[in-house]
């Protein structure tokens, strides 16, 4: 959803400078996911590594007829645009990114965004993209290789201070609830008929509905744990960091 003012700042901004031919901005995330995205480029090299325009940007028609429009021979459905604009900055032609958050993004699962981006595809539009544009990629090869050395290190960090804190909070945060769970369901297990005979019906039923209310809230702490999004997001990620200590290991 493009906030109103966007195409009015848009086109204001494609008046003024003939040169411009894509004009993009900030954007929004909310749905399953809630984010703000803020790229400053869209000219070599930074598209060669990351789309960072919209799809709804505003383009002129000139210069999308002049290259050809959409490429419709992709391998896979997605990021058509981002090939799009990678054609378009080879030509000549310049983009420009308005500095506000001017479109609100839906995120949901089995889009074509989270497709395209994660699912099976991404590798063979990756490499239509790299053969595509090969030229370009040569061209500023040291700077991809560059940026793609610094998104490595930063991921690297990035798990280590997860691993830590699985090692460090999680896993024994877990550990005393399963230990709380037993101690709970030990104590049910102790209150049998037999003692119900002698003891307060009416406390007896109390102290049952507090030791399964107890034993409910652990029980779904533990769940919560295990599944939470931080766990299941970063799954990727402690299975890349485990890869790369293996690696520097058998060196």
């Amino acid at each position: 959803r493009l906030e109103p003012t966007y195409f009015e700042k848009a086109v204001r901004l494609l008046d003024g400078d003939p040169a411009v031919a894509f004009v993009s901005c900030w954007l929004r995330a909310f749905g399953d996911e809630e984010w703000e995205w803020k790229p400053e480029r869209c000219d070599l090299p930074a598209l060669l590594w990351e789309d960072t325009v919209l799809t709804a940007s505003l383009m002129r028609r000139e210069a999308i007829v002049a290259v050809g429009g959409y490429d419709t021979e992709m391998p896979v459905q997605g990021a058509e645009d981002w090939d799009l604009w990678l054609t378009l900055v080879a030509r000549g032609y310049r983009g420009a990114i308005l500095r506000e958050v001017l479109f609100n993004y839906r995120r949901r699962e089995g889009s074509l965004s989270t497709v395209s981006w994660n699912g099976s595809g991404h590798l063979s539009l990756a490499s239509y993209r790299v053969a595509k544009h090969a030229e370009s990629y040569r061209a500023y090869l040291i700077d991809v290789l560059l940026h793609q050395d610094a998104e490595t290190s930063a991921l690297l960090r990035q798990n280590d201070e997860i691993e830590r804190y699985i090692a460090s909070e999680l896993e024994p945060a877990v550990a005393l609830r399963r230990e709380e769970l037993a101690a709970l369901q030990s104590r049910l297990a102790s209150i049998t008929p037999k003692a119900m005979e002698h003891a307060n019906p009416s406390q007896a039923a109390a102290r049952i509905r507090e030791l399964e209310a107890a034993l409910g809230a652990v029980s779904a702490e533990v769940t919560a744990l295990r599944t939470s999004a931080s766990w299941r997001i970063t799954g990727p990620l402690r299975e890349a960091y485990g890869w790369w200590l293996r690696r520097r290991g058998a060196r």
